[in-house]
């Protein structure tokens, strides 16, 4: 059984494979891709599998098929050639191919070396060189049914061989007429330095060794001849390059003093190959000698040039980074940055060095580095100790305090490190150390602080575990709602307390923050002086207006909405004064007299302001309401 004849041609990937099966070959005189023989379909399938420029040409019209590379070789033709006939595709060189593809239909192989064509692929005639090889393509039959061309262009090769001739040719007569030796050619293209032969008279190039072509990214056929300055012209797109008018001025020197010129390092970018485009930034440095005839006229001048763009680049790559450092030394103000030199006496002092330690480079310079140490530090030897440990192992550890002028100290954290020359001799000391003073200072506050913090939680949990141990209720949803509220009256002050850094809590604040859960549209009217409560009775204070709050609630003037609370305040007897406070509620159910058992919150306002306030304290259950007044000494509370 016969299998379907494929359409495509999954071995080759390429571009042109996909234009190959992209292209409508009904319209050509091959017809549709799934009637081509598979003798045709097996050529197309290698040519498309190979890099190297190949193009099939089947049947007796000889349509084009083609690889990647021929595809490169075509121009413009590309891509209206693909399913062309050749003989339309490259009208201009019919008359020499036509005998050849009539000598390979007849079973013919033929090669051709650098064979010359005048080809037109990008619409002018140009002269290109190529070589061939036409070899017959068969059909199952066996008969030759088309040819398939492999070609390599070696216009390029030809080109440069024949500007290699004609430069010689040139050269040649310049030695003559100036009676070198004819070893000067061989020299001349020999020397693994850039030279370029350039006459003296409309400044044309005669000849350049590999060395320079290279340098320079040019070949011969496209130097030959022209004007220096045509060849190599300055960018149009950078205005402020100077080397083409410095080169100029350079050969001119050289025809009027017939003398040798050396040009400083010169910025001359050359333009790149057409296809990479622009220009690529070059530094040379060039050096223009005369070349004296017979009768000591100037034959040719010879330009020699060195590619210095690497090292330029190097060397201004280090002064960026050294003037990057000065100014990184310079304007750093809390590092204290200095050299010392061998013997550890300071010779180089910098601004950050000055704002630190307070001398200034003139009165640093030469003393020794020791005078910044504390003078405990230099009776124990520290300073010597730091440059022997620097001296070792190279670097050694600076980090504690140091003196200023004036006599205040600094806490300074730093290292000392050795400084080497390339020999290994030591040639000083570079020190490096950030003044640290303010965040030293800062976190021993913070130390106080956390201790602060953990005693003040301490006293919370033991508050807490005394609430707990107190708390009586009927039920155990009335345990847990009079733990959490007290809890929560805690947790209120410990945030008034945290947001003064536990230095105490606003009293009027502590009111407002524990008042606030009970009130339900009912009135609070405050009155009184600004008081400030040491840490140590903010939650005493806060645990007592909670429970005052909660009976409010349950029995109080809070119980209904028509209830309100006044809470007056006043401080007596000096600084820091005793604290009177009034609580009294109005609008409440009416009070039938003095409860006849004591709840809890009798025993926290007796326990909090008696015992833990070294205060007093009285309740009066009067008909419109409970009153309550206690007063408390502040000094109880520092």
């Amino acid at each position: 059984m016969n299998a379907e004849p494929r359409t495509g041609f999954p071995a080759a990937p390429r571009e042109m494979g996909t234009l190959i099966q992209a292209q409508d070959w009904a319209a050509t005189p091959l017809g549709p891709i799934g009637g081509w023989p598979q003798s045709l379909r097996t050529t197309v399938e290698i040519l498309l599998a190979h890099s190297i420029p190949m193009v099939a040409l089947w049947g007796e019209q000889l349509v084009q098929i083609y690889n990647d590379g021929y595809r490169a070789l075509m121009g413009g033709k590309h891509p209206a050639g693909l399913g062309q006939p050749h003989r339309d595709s490259w009208p201009e060189i019919w008359h020499i191919d036509e005998p050849i593809f009539r000598r390979v239909r007849q079973g013919e192989t033929l090669s051709y070396e650098d064979k010359f064509y005048p080809v037109a692929r990008h619409g002018l005639s140009e002269e290109a060189w190529f070589s061939l090889t036409y070899s017959p393509l068969r059909d199952e039959a066996g008969a030759v049914a088309g040819v398939l061309v492999t070609v390599v262009e070696t216009t390029d090769r030809i080109r440069a061989r024949a500007a290699r001739q004609e430069s010689e040719r040139r050269l040649d007569g310049m030695l003559v007429a100036s009676g070198l030796s004819a070893d000067f050619r061989a020299l001349f293209e020999a020397a693994p330095a850039p030279f370029l032969v350039v006459a003296p008279r409309g400044l044309q190039i005669v000849a350049a060794n590999e060395a320079y072509l290279r340098a320079t990214m040019t070949d011969r056929a496209a130097l030959l001849g022209r004007m220096i300055f045509d060849a190599f012209p300055a960018d149009p797109a950078d205005p402020d390059q100077s080397g083409v008018a410095n080169l100029r001025a350079s050969l001119e020197r050289v025809i009027a003093t017939r003398s040798t010129d050396v040009m400083p390092v010169q910025r001359y970018p050359i333009r790149r190959p057409e296809a990479q485009g622009g220009f690529e930034e070059r530094w040379w440095a060039p050096v223009n000698s005369p070349v004296l005839g017979r009768n000591g006229e100037i034959a040719f001048i010879i330009h020699r040039v060195e590619d210095v763009t690497a090292q330029f680049r190097a060397e201004a790559a280090q002064r960026e980074s050294e003037e990057r450092f000065r100014l990184i030394v310079e304007n750093t103000q809390d590092y204290a940055i200095f050299t010392t030199d061998a013997e550890d006496r300071i010779d180089a002092w910098f601004p950050g060095a000055a704002r630190v330690f307070g001398w200034s480079a003139e009165e640093a310079v030469g003393q020794p580095a020791a005078i910044l140490f504390t003078p405990e530090d230099r009776e124990h030897g520290v300073p010597e100790a730091e440059v022997e440990t620097a001296r070792r192992d190279g670097a050694a550890a600076n980090v504690r305090w140091h003196s200023r002028k004036d006599g205040s100290r600094v806490f300074i954290e730093g290292s000392t490190r050795a400084l080497r020359g390339p020999d290994g001799v030591l040639e000083g000391f570079l020190k490096i150390g950030q003044d640290v003073t303010e965040r030293r200072a800062s976190e021993e506050r913070q130390r106080l602080l956390m201790r602060e913090v953990d005693h003040r939680a301490k006293n919370a949990l033991a508050v807490v575990q005394t609430v707990l141990r107190l708390t009586r209720a009927d039920d155990m949803p009335s345990f847990v709602k009079a733990i959490e509220g007290r809890v929560a009256a805690l947790a209120r002050a410990q945030t008034l307390l945290a947001e003064q850094r536990w230095h105490g809590a606003d009293l009027r604040a502590l009111l407002l923050g524990e008042l606030a859960p009970f009130l339900a549209g009912q009135r609070a009217d405050l009155a009184g002086p600004r008081v400030f409560l040491p840490a140590a009775m903010a939650q005493p204070m806060a645990m007592a207006v909670h429970e005052l709050a909660t009976n409010a609630l349950k029995h109080g003037a809070l119980s209904v909405p028509e209830g309100r609370i006044a809470v007056a305040w006043s401080l007596t007897g000096g600084s820091p004064g005793v604290l009177r406070l009034r609580w009294s509620e109005a609008g409440g159910p009416p009070v039938e007299g003095t409860p006849m058992r004591r709840g809890f919150g009798s025993r926290v306002l007796e326990g909090t302001v008696r015992d833990q306030l070294g205060g007093a304290v009285a309740l009066r259950w009067e008909r419109t309401g409970l009153l309550c007044e206690f007063e408390v000494p502040l000094r109880r509370g520092g």
